[in-house]
């Protein structure tokens, strides 16, 4: 009998041999592996990790150590996006 989790376990080996053969050719695009229909579910459910993360590690951190984490994580943030969330160091509050 062929479970769920077997089969989830089998389509998602099956895109990750996908993707880096995409990857092998002289030009990748993620589209040539997800559907671009997929990409907004992958994107939430990505986010919802990191977010799920985030709430469990954030009790765990001094004072200190939030403020030096939400200044690593603002490096990595395009100053685009950053501009559209008009957040800044100013405006981080601790949670």
């Amino acid at each position: 009998m062929v479970t769920v989790a077997t089969t989830t376990r089998l389509l998602i080996a099956n895109r990750w041999k996908m993707f880096f053969e995409a990857f092998k050719q002289d030009r990748f695009l993620f589209n040539d592996v997800i559907a671009e229909s997929e990409t907004d579910q992958m994107a939430t459910r990505i986010l919802d990790k990191i977010t799920n993360l985030t709430i469990k590690i954030t009790p765990l951190l001094t004072p200190e150590q939030r403020k030096i984490a939400a200044k690593k994580l603002l490096a990595h943030v395009s100053s685009d996006l950053l501009a559209e969330l008009r957040c800044s160091e100013s405006t981080l509050v601790p949670l």
